[in-house]
Formats: structure tokens, sequence, C-alpha cells
């Protein structure tokens, strides 16, 4: 798989897991006061995550085989992004 493609799909499952995220803090039905929130931080959301990964090194890694180091920085990666779109 090209870096393209894993790039896209980790937008792709961000984004997803962005909504889900919403879904499930309101039980199921996301209020409509809360959609216009919901899109409006998912792009800050989204640089925040893709630019540690892609900083992190996340894309230079062969992920056929992994080992502790690789999931440790990538566990690292995730935590960083995580704490980057919540400050932002």
């Amino acid at each position: 798989m090209t870096t393209n493609t894993l790039f896209a799909a980790d937008a792709l499952l961000l984004f997803s897991a962005w909504w889900l995220a919403f879904w499930l803090r309101f039980n199921l039905d996301v209020p409509a006061e809360y959609v216009p929130v919901a899109w409006q931080s998912l792009p800050w959301m989204l640089a925040a995550y893709l630019v540690v990964l892609v900083f992190g090194n996340v894309y230079r890694q062969v992920w056929r085989y992994v080992s502790i180091a690789e999931l440790r920085q990538l566990g690292v990666c995730v935590a960083i992004g995580g704490a980057a779109s919540a400050a932002l």
C-alpha cells in the first residue's frame, strides 16, 4: 500500500471515529445544536492527528512486520494527536 492510501484510510477512519464518538456521547441521537460543533471541530481534529502521524514517521514503517517499538511509536503519536486535537 502506498503512503497516500494509508493517509486516506487514516483520514477516513478518523472521520468515522469522530462521528461515532458524537453519536455515542449523545446516546445514539446527536442534538441538532451539536451537529455544527462536530462539523466545525472536525477539520481541526483531522489536522492535529494527521500532522502528528506524519511527523511521527508512522507512514515510514513497514506494517507487515510490526514490533513493540512501532506499536509504542504509534501509541505515542495517537496520544499526542489526541492532546493536540483537545487543545485546539
